[in-house]
């Protein structure tokens, strides 16, 4: 009901978006909050010197800074297509230490696709951007918006760059992906990456696709949870998966294990290299 006021509230006032995310840049630079809870498992992630998380989806940087929050001596690259809250995040993210900014989709195949933004009554929702056509006109409803109108609602077309993740030769040790329900088009450009690095994945349920565990499952990974000595095999009913390989998960347990035994167990990043 709270998102859909201030969604609503937006399309009255316009400036009260920028002046919300400004608010939200600010408070989470300076007190260090996390925008998702989920963010805070990362932290119980062993620390490696090799540590790269990647960012897919950026939007407008709040997970760069969750993440810079809870791993701040891990590099971040974070990929955002669309043109709009990629200047956004360059003036707040350009040149800071540890944090590459790219500015391409990322899918199963390099090509130019269109991405469309849900306009309502004048106001672009730019952070429903989506490769989708048919999402991006069903994101905004009488159950998103009171009063909602369809008659005042349009779709804004962009053509945008797209590029495999396995194209990067990157080796990450972290992925969050929220790409707004095209997650499985990710994970289908990523298969060397993941089979040959295996990273920690953090992958939105996007309204129960039913095409993303199974393809999770065919790379190899198991749904986790969190438990009290770090993590276990399970499901959550958290907005988003946690998901590693049964190898990546029983490192992580052994090296968590080995941390508690000798005193240096506790909460927040642990300090214990994980050597591979």
């Amino acid at each position: 009901m709270y998102r859909k006021a201030v969604r609503t509230a937006q399309n009255w006032f316009p400036g009260l978006r920028e002046a919300k995310n400004r608010f939200y840049h600010w408070s989470r630079s300076t007190f260090g909050l996390l925008h998702d809870r989920d963010f805070a498992l990362v932290g119980r992630l062993p620390v490696r010197a090799d540590d790269l998380f990647l960012d897919i989806g950026a939007n407008r940087g709040q997970s760069i800074l969750s993440l810079k929050r809870v791993r701040p001596e891990a590099a971040v690259v974070s990929f955002e297509p669309n043109p709009a809250m990629f200047r956004w995040l360059v003036a707040r993210f350009g040149g800071r230490a540890g944090v590459r900014l790219v500015n391409v989709g990322l899918g199963r195949r390099a090509e130019r696709r269109t991405l469309y933004t849900p306009r309502y009554g004048g106001f672009a929702y730019d952070g429903l951007a989506t490769f989708s056509a048919a999402a991006a006109r069903a994101y905004l409803s009488p159950e998103t918006l009171y009063g909602f109108d369809p008659a005042k609602l349009t779709v804004d077309e962009a053509e945008c760059e797209t590029r495999t993740l396995d194209s990067f030769d990157l080796k990450p040790t972290f992925i969050k992906i929220d790409v707004e329900g095209l997650e499985h088009e990710v994970l289908a450009g990523a298969a060397f990456t993941l089979i040959a690095h295996e990273p920690v994945l953090m992958v939105e349920r996007f309204h129960d696709n039913p095409t993303l565990e199974p393809m999770l499952a065919s790379l190899g990974y198991v749904e986790v949870r969190p438990d009290a000595k770090g993590f276990a095999r399970g499901h959550t009913d958290s907005e988003n998966m946690i998901c590693m390989t049964p190898r990546r998960l029983a490192e992580i347990q052994a090296a968590l294990r080995v941390a508690a035994e000798a005193g240096q167990g506790r909460a927040g990043p642990s300090r214990l290299e994980l050597v591979r």
